[in-house]
Parts: C-alpha cells; sequence; structure tokens
C-alpha cells in the first residue's frame, strides 16, 4: 500500500467517524471496506471507541474547572507564583526548625559547660571537637597523598 493510499485510507475513516463524508468519499470508502475486512474491522473498533469516550463524562474535578486553571495561570507570573509556593512551604516549617536550632544550641552549650572544656562560644554552640594542629597532623593520612 503506497503512502498516499494509506494517507486516503486514513482520511476517509477520519470522515466517517465524524460523519461529514461526501457522496464520493462514501463510494471511495464503501469500495476500500469491501476489499479489506481488516478495514471494516478497525472502522467498528474505532465507532466503538468513539462510542465509549462519548458515554465517559468526567465529573471528578467539578464545574468550570478549567476555566479556573486557565485564569490562575493567566493572572500569575510565574516567579511570583514560584516564590509565594516557597514562602508557603517554608512557614510551615519555620518554627518547628527556630525550636529545633535553638534546643540543640542550648543543648551543646550546656553539655559542654558541663564537661568543663574550653571553646570557643562558636564551637560550643556547633557541639565541634576543638581542633588543634596536633589533632590534624594525627588524622593525616600521608599514604593517599603518595
Amino acid at each position: 500500500m503506497t503512502k498516499t493510499m494509506k494517507g486516503e485510507r486514513e482520511f476517509l475513516l477520519q470522515r466517517a467517524l465524524d460523519g461529514v463524508l461526501t457522496a464520493e468519499e462514501k463510494r471511495r470508502l464503501a469500495i476500500l471496506l469491501e476489499e479489506s475486512p481488516a478495514l471494516r474491522l478497525e472502522l467498528e473498533r474505532a465507532r466503538q471507541l468513539r462510542a465509549l469516550i462519548k458515554e465517559c463524562t468526567e465529573n471528578s474535578f467539578g464545574p468550570f474547572f478549567s476555566s479556573r486553571v486557565m485564569s490562575r495561570i493567566r493572572s500569575s507570573d510565574a516567579e511570583d507564583s514560584f516564590a509565594q509556593a516557597l514562602a508557603w512551604l517554608f512557614r510551615r516549617v519555620a518554627v518547628a526548625a527556630i525550636v529545633l536550632i535553638v534546643a540543640l544550641t542550648a543543648y551543646n552549650i550546656s553539655s559542654q559547660q558541663a564537661l568543663g572544656n574550653h571553646r570557643s562560644p562558636l564551637e560550643a554552640a556547633l557541639g565541634l571537637p576543638p581542633v588543634t594542629v596536633s589533632m590534624s597532623i594525627a588524622n593525616l593520612n600521608f599514604t593517599d597523598t603518595l
């Protein structure tokens, strides 16, 4: 089957499904349907599929869903909506994060004072071990550099 014949066949099938065939197109489609049982089966399946699709109604989004979405897209700027989404997300966790940070800092400072370690306030707040030259040299692995 040549490309033009296949294109004509698809064109006629689509027009038949839409119900807008001219008299000449009906005659050509009838000839094609007589010659090909596979084409008849394809047309029948397409009609059944189209009928099933028409029967299905989509009510899950409610009335005017697409209109609401499109108006929201048109009214908002992409950068503003992204910034608003981030702000909304971080507002929800900001209070909990601040409380957690303050609690961990207080715990680190109090545990360092109880141990009697003399560290800078930053080291104590972050719970960092003291850094000395001798500790740094001890942690070096010279075999990795060779």
